[in-house]
This record gives C-alpha cells, structure tokens and sequence, in this order.
C-alpha cells in the first residue's frame, strides 16, 4: 500500500494525461494514423472521466489510509458539526451525508480533491461553449479540432 500512495498515485495522472495529450496531437496532426481509435471528443470523454476516476480513487485511498491508522480512525467515524465554517451551505443540502458517519471524510475530500476537478471541468466547459460561438462568429479563425484541442487541454 505504502507503494501505491506514495510512489503510484502522484505520478499515475501525469503519465496518462501526458498519453492523451500525445494522443490528441497526433489525432490532429496526423488523422490518418490513429484513424478511428482516437478522435478528439472520444479523447475528451476519456479525459473527463479520467478525472473523476482519479479523485474518486483518491477519495477512496484517504479513506483506506485513514481507517488503517490509529490516530486518524476516528476522523473516518465520525460526522461533521454544522458549526464548522463552510459546512452550512453544504448542511442545507446534503445534511443526511454530512450528519452520517462519513460526514467528515465527505466533507474532506469535498475540499481537497473533488471541488478542483468540479470547477476545471466547468470553467473548460465555458471556455469550449466561447470557443464554440467565437468559431460560429467567425470559422476563418479555426481549423478543424481546434475547439476541441482548447477544451481537451483542460
């Protein structure tokens, strides 16, 4: 385990981002090579949920490595005080989560690793929609893939 969290899991993003990003370079670049096995939207659903994976497995990893060590044990049982700055907005809507004994890790990886592939997924989304309405403005300024390339590169 001490390898899969210390060595395995900082890397593990890098490599396969860098992958896509090669692979979607190629996709543009070169079409005739990758053909039909890797296209830019098909490269944009993967990044997507590469992302959601990837903090789901980090998610699932902090509970594991908390629940195994003494000191932290109790972080894992135990729910989350309203009176906790933040949690009031959170409390309002998923208050049956928060109050439950996983309350906390929730709470936690909310924070650390959820709230930052949220917000990459939806200001990428924005900068796609702009890049959308600027290509149908005015097309002479883009290339075929284009758009997707700027929302790929997320």
């Amino acid at each position: 385990m001490n390898f899969f969290v210390n060595q395995f899991l900082p890397i593990f993003p890098i490599v396969v981002l860098w992958l896509v990003y090669i692979c979607s370079l190629i996709a543009y670049f070169k079409k005739e090579w990758l053909g039909r096995f890797a296209n830019l939207k098909m490269l944009l659903i993967f990044t997507a949920a590469f992302r959601v994976f990837y903090v789901s497995l980090l998610s699932v990893t902090q509970y594991y490595v908390w629940s195994h060590a003494e000191l932290t044990k109790l972080l894992v049982n135990s729910p989350i005080s309203p009176e906790v700055p933040l949690s009031n907005f959170l409390h309002k809507n998923l208050s049956f989560i928060l109050d439950s004994r996983f309350g906390y890790i929730v709470f936690y990886s909310w924070g650390h690793f959820w709230i930052s592939v949220l917000l990459t997924i939806a200001i990428s989304s924005l900068f796609y929609a702009f890049l959308k309405a600027l290509e149908k403005y005015n097309d002479r300024f883009f290339r075929e893939g284009e758009t997707e390339l700027g929302f790929l590169w997320q």
